[in-house]
């Protein structure tokens, strides 16, 4: 989406991106997917990077850049108008801003809670140092998709191989390691169905294929659990239950 200048002497043009990771600015990317192909994800929190190139001809020039942003349920409810998280910025010339950097962009934060549906929006720019540089266009509205949770079962390793007697990890401290995946990938959250605690006494600094040979032991120890789970006769692994929060974890 390109943005004009109002004004003639001056004008800001740039892109507007809406937390899509697969995103190429001024040959910056990786080209391995189309623009904007993955869907978002309802109940995650959004953020919108808007990329402002600002071109000069005549003065005055615009040294500054900040916007609002107001968005609404399509046809129906408004939300409280955003601000940048970031703002002022300095307003810089397409070449010169580098899509890895938060800094040369707006970002506006839009809660999960609101990410639902269809979403319209209005963006508005201008330069807080020199009146009269604004302009306000209504953006492309965004949809969201409804996805269901990851069902997660946890299997806590206490080791003992090696003369070693390693307490397993608790259900808490398995919950707390997937925190990051539950807010990055495109699903709604993390869904732990339960927790059981299993004693391994594998030498997991054997050498042989891939990690070693003790850690393919282990792999294949949960793999034949998995396949005796799915089949619906529980984990088939010498196991005791343990407490697993049962819990769903998302963005905030």
């Amino acid at each position: 989406m390109h943005r004009r200048r109002s004004q003639p002497s001056s004008r800001r043009r740039g892109g507007v991106h809406p937390g899509d990771p697969v995103l190429y600015h001024n040959g910056q990317g990786s080209g391995a997917a189309q623009p904007n192909s993955i869907p978002l994800v309802a109940r995650k929190s959004l953020v919108v990077r808007v990329y402002v190139a600002s071109q000069r001809h005549d003065p005055p020039f615009p040294t500054s850049v900040s916007g609002t942003l107001e968005y609404r349920r399509t046809g129906g409810q408004a939300f409280p108008v955003l601000r940048p998280v970031d703002a002022p910025i300095p307003a810089r010339s397409a070449g010169d801003i580098d899509r890895g950097r938060a800094s040369h962009t707006l970002n506006f934060r839009i809660p999960a809670a609101h990410c639902v549906g269809r979403l319209s929006f209005t963006l508005t720019l201008f330069d807080p140092a020199v009146p009269g540089f604004e302009t306000t266009q209504p953006l492309n509205p965004l949809s969201f998709r409804t996805v269901p949770m990851l069902p997660l079962h946890g299997i806590l390793i206490h080791h003992t191989g090696n003369g070693l007697d390693l307490a397993a990890p608790t259900g808490q401290d398995l919950v707390d390691s997937l925190t990051y995946l539950g807010r990055t990938y495109p699903i709604s959250g993390v869904q732990y169905t339960g927790c059981d605690e299993v004693e391994f006494a594998g030498d997991l600094t054997s050498g042989g294929d891939g990690c070693g040979d003790g850690w393919n032991d282990l792999l294949d120890m949960l793999a034949s659990g998995r396949r005796t789970a799915t089949a619906g006769s529980g984990w088939g692994l010498r196991s005791s239950p343990r407490r697993c929060p049962r819990v769903g974890t998302g963005s905030p």
